[in-house]
């Protein structure tokens, strides 16, 4: 596919003219007999790979990137506070801004990359005194592109909102996401969503920035030091919640995010919070003496089916060949009465059991002694 794209390629750049993408001669409606490739999705790489070709003159794609920006699609003067262009005009803009990324000298991109994070976030009215965004689909579709475009001039910008005083809690958040997505580990937009987490009143923008820490704070301290610390004094379950996922997510292996989650186990009162807690254990950590412990306690003493059954696919997880949580498995078959539990328990022990000869003989004595035709 990419030898015949760079074909394509190798055509257009003799050509040398951007005809082929936008006609040279559109003012502001359609000029018939010409194809408008910029809008048609297929010719999407084509046309960054002819910007990233140099053998296509640099003022060439400088036009090119120009009649983008300034594309008038005929619809009527937009001049609204939520829109302020048309629909085609935000297309070719945001095909522009992908273009930028393979046209590094464009002179045109940093303008660019400032209006793309504009749209996506809004700004600050100063005559207002108010934050003013756009609407929906344009902040989404600039918030899209904006992987794709240059991601130094990205981050610069994406960094500059975050220390803005006027930038509201839930545009703080959604920036602090990008810019983590973007660059993995961004301390900046990290400890954006963790001063949300410390300071926010509203549910939802804790729920948020716990949600969004999960996605972009993988093995950071500062990121899981603020999740430990929802979950040990937020009394909302829907924000432990969330704290509890992202916990799965970025804490590998760190042991208190591990106590962490133990502790939702043990105090929760709600079974989807304890149910999600044992999952973001089987994420975290393989092997962990006080994880397994804990999910073997919860397997044998929750009334809950799908929180045990969660405990149970946590524990095949984690517990490959740890001879406590073996050991607990057989105890609960010999000693359940439930067949359901000893169906679950005996599952788990295949998983983790390989080669162990109590385990071996655990099923062999449930073989021998249940009349449940499931359970053999």
């Amino acid at each position: 596919m990419r030898a015949l794209i760079v074909a394509i390629i190798g055509e257009l750049g003799a050509v040398d003219d951007r005809d082929a993408f936008l006609p040279r001669t559109h003012v502001d409606s359609p000029v018939e007999g010409k194809e408008y490739r910029i809008f048609e999705p297929q010719w999407k790489q084509v046309i960054l790979l002819w910007l990233g070709n140099e053998d296509v003159a640099h003022e060439k794609k400088e036009e090119f990137i120009l009649a983008l920006v300034n594309f008038n699609d005929g619809c009527g003067k937009w001049n609204f506070d939520k829109a302020d262009r048309g629909f085609y005009e935000y297309r070719a803009y945001f095909l522009a801004a992908a273009g930028i990324n393979e046209f590094k000298t464009c002179s045109l991109a940093d303008a660019i990359v400032k209006q793309l994070v504009k749209w996506g976030f809004g700004y600050f009215n100063e005559e207002k005194h108010e934050w003013h965004t756009f609407l929906y689909p344009i902040s989404a579709g600039a918030r899209e592109t904006l992987p794709q475009t240059d991601l130094l001039l990205a981050i610069q910008e994406l960094s500059l909102l975050l220390r803005s005083p006027y930038c509201p809690e839930d545009i703080r958040i959604g920036a602090a996401s990008s810019l983590g997505e973007i660059d993995p580990g961004n301390e900046q937009a990290i400890a954006a969503l963790v001063g949300v987490l410390e300071t926010t009143q509203n549910e939802n923008s804790c729920s948020l920035a716990a949600e969004s820490l999960g996605k972009i704070g993988l093995g950071n301290e500062m990121a899981i030091a603020a999740l430990v610390g929802v979950i040990e004094t937020s009394k909302d379950e829907n924000i432990r919640k969330w704290a509890a996922f992202s916990l799965g997510k970025i804490g590998l292996g760190n042991e208190k995010a591990i106590a962490a989650l133990v502790g939702v186990i043990e105090t929760s009162k709600d079974e989807k919070t304890r149910r999600l807690a044992a999952s973001s254990l089987r994420e975290i950590d393989s092997g962990n003496e006080k994880a397994i412990a804990e999910l073997v306690r919860i397997f044998k003493t929750t009334k809950d089916r799908l929180t045990r059954s969660q405990a149970a696919y946590s524990l095949r997880t984690i517990g490959q060949g740890n001879e406590k949580a073996i050991a607990a498995l057989v105890g609960v078959i010999e000693s359940t009465q439930d067949e359901d539990t000893r169906r679950l328990a005996a599952y788990s022990l295949g998983k983790i059991g390989l080669g162990n000869e109590m385990a071996i003989a655990a099923l062999v004595g449930v073989i021998e002694s249940t009349q449940d035709e499931d359970t053999r």
